[in-house]
């Protein structure tokens, strides 16, 4: 069986407190275990882990262990191939035993598009690799390099995604882009939506808010049998010499 990538990010900052009981969504559930056909190949933040500047014991240890982790993305064991880039995107092509044949963006900040670099001229060279993404996102492709060297050389075939509407990156793999809130300089920002053989996953990666008492949240959590949230900060001020504001996540 081939292997599919998608992306799957679960950011995660150096420490973060013991929610408190009945915090949100209620009390705290059983894990439901992922579908066989759904692996984890990373959990870190954009940057990966350990960071650059970071003095944090959390990023201490992890130096002096010579150990650092993934970029968050998620495996799947389909028909076809597809894949989100990371910048981790070289070492968990590896993990899942080959290349990518298709990309799902999410958005155009650090660790979700520059994985992008790998298939150009100075390393994998691909052919028309097919790229999913909104119609901003395919622009700012198109009009910032190196991005649009890729495009010039044919090296990705940009295929254009509408938010809402379903969309088949790969064979019996259906999938739907919904927008979310987040900070969108270079382009807009989506959520993905990943259904296959009866199994449902939110993959719902950076995102600012879920709206008050969660009303954006709940529907989606009903409607779908795994949710892959991002989790980067639970209380404000986590962030020391940093303006929250800018990262609220």
């Amino acid at each position: 069986m081939r292997r599919i990538l998608i992306p799957f990010l679960i950011l995660s900052a150096c420490a973060i407190p013991e929610p408190e009981k009945g915090a949100f969504l209620g009390p705290r559930l059983r894990a439901k275990a992922l579908p066989s056909w759904v692996h984890v190949l990373g959990t870190a933040q954009d940057a990966g882990k350990p960071q650059l500047n970071c003095q944090r014991p959390c990023c201490a240890d992890w130096l002096e262990g010579g150990r650092r982790a993934r970029v968050a993305s998620l495996g799947l064991d389909v028909d076809a191939n597809s894949a989100v880039t990371r910048p981790s995107v070289v070492e968990q092509s590896h993990l899942m035993g080959s290349m990518p044949a298709a990309v799902l963006l999410t958005h155009a900040h650090m660790g979700h598009y520059t994985g992008l670099a790998h298939f150009g001229r100075e390393s994998a060279s691909t052919e028309r690799l097919p790229i999913w993404c909104t119609p901003r996102m395919a622009d700012f492709l198109r009009q910032h390099g190196p991005w649009n060297q890729l495009l010039e050389l044919q090296q990705i075939d940009l295929h254009e995604i509408t938010p809402g509407v379903s969309f088949a990156p790969a064979a019996g793999l259906e999938v739907k882009a919904f927008s979310v809130p987040h900070r969108d300089e270079y382009s807009d920002t989506v959520a993905f939506s990943i259904r296959r053989h009866g199994a449902s996953v939110l993959y719902a990666p950076d995102i600012d808010h879920w709206g008050t008492g969660g009303e954006f949240l709940l529907p989606l959590a009903k409607s779908h049998d795994h949710l892959l949230l991002d989790g980067t900060f639970y209380t404000d001020g986590e962030l020391s010499g940093r303006t929250m504001a800018e990262v609220p996540h």
